[in-house]
C-alpha cells in the first residue's frame, strides 16, 4: 500500500482538515511508524476509545511491532485495557502493564478484566497497589480471585484507601467489626452493605454518627429504631454539635428523632 501521510507535518495537516469525529478514512494512508509517535498514536487510541465498538478497528493500522513494544503497551492500556487482546499474552501479566491498567480503568470499560488472572490472585502484587494510594476503581474488587476477595488482609487495604470498598467484599468481610470501622472511618460516601447484626455494635453506631457522610444515618436509623436505648444520648450530643444540623435533622428518620 502507498502511504500518503509519511511526515509529522503531513499528519498535522491532515488530523487538521478532518474535525468530525466519523470522519477517519485519512488514518489508514498513515506511514505504519508514524504511530510510534506518542501524539498519532494517542490520537487515534483515544479517537478509537470514544466508542470502542464504533471505532475500535482504527487500531488496526498500527503496526505489530507497535503491540510488542512495552511502551507502547503502557501508553495504549491508559485509555483501554482492552488493547491488551492486541498485545502478547505475556503483557496482561506485566505488574507495571496491570498498575497503568487498573489506575487508568473506569467504572465504563473496567480494563481490568484484561488483566491475567495470575495478576489478579497475585496478593503481593494487590497489597503494593492498594497501599501505594493511587487509584482503586470502585468496582476493580469484584473481580480479584475468590480467595482474595475473603482475605482480611486485602480488604484492609483496600478500606485504608477508600472505604466504599466495603461495599464490593463478600459477607464474612462484612461482618467483621475492625473491618467495617475502618471502611467507615475511610468512606467519602454512605455504605450499601452493612450487615443489619453489625448496627448491635455500639462502636459501630458511635463510627456511624461522627462520620460526616451523612446519608450513613438514613442507612442505619430504620435498622436502630427498636434498639435505641443508649443511641438516644448519642444522638442527642452528636446532633447539638454537628454544624450542619438542620441536614443531619432532615435525614434523622422521624421516629426516632421524636424520641430524643
Amino acid at each position: 500500500m502507498k502511504y500518503t501521510i509519511r511526515t509529522k507535518d503531513e499528519y498535522k495537516a491532515e488530523y487538521n482538515r478532518h474535525p468530525r469525529l466519523g470522519d477517519n478514512d485519512w488514518i489508514a494512508n498513515i506511514e505504519p511508524s508514524l504511530f510510534f509517535d506518542k501524539e498519532v498514536a494517542d490520537n487515534v487510541l483515544n479517537l478509537a476509545n470514544t466508542d470502542i465498538e464504533s471505532y475500535g478497528y482504527l487500531v488496526k493500522y498500527f503496526p505489530r511491532e507497535y503491540w510488542q513494544d512495552r511502551d507502547c503497551v503502557l501508553n495504549a492500556v491508559r485509555f483501554n485495557g482492552a488493547y491488551l487482546l492486541l498485545a502478547p499474552e505475556d503483557f496482561s501479566r506485566d505488574e507495571k502493564v496491570a498498575e497503568t491498567t487498573i489506575m487508568y480503568a473506569t467504572s465504563t470499560n473496567q480494563s481490568w478484566r484484561y488483566l491475567s488472572d495470575e495478576i489478579l490472585g497475585n496478593k503481593d502484587f494487590l497489597l503494593r497497589y492498594m497501599k501505594s494510594g493511587k487509584y482503586i476503581p470502585d468496582l476493580f474488587c469484584f473481580d480479584i480471585s475468590e480467595p482474595l476477595r475473603h482475605d482480611h488482609d486485602i480488604a484492609a487495604a483496600a478500606f485504608s484507601q477508600k472505604g466504599e470498598l466495603y461495599d464490593s467484599f463478600p459477607d464474612d468481610i462484612h461482618r467483621d467489626k475492625d473491618l467495617l470501622l475502618l471502611a467507615i472511618k475511610n468512606a467519602t460516601k454512605g455504605l450499601t452493605e452493612v450487615p443489619p447484626e453489625m448496627y448491635d455494635y455500639p462502636d459501630v453506631i458511635d463510627a456511624m454518627l461522627e462520620s460526616e457522610q451523612f446519608d450513613y444515618s438514613f442507612h442505619f436509623c430504620d435498622v436502630i429504631e427498636d434498639r435505641i436505648g443508649y443511641e438516644v444520648e448519642k444522638m442527642r450530643t452528636t446532633l447539638s454539635i454537628k454544624t450542619t444540623l438542620p441536614l443531619q435533622r432532615q435525614q434523622i428518620s422521624r421516629s426516632i428523632m421524636m424520641r430524643i
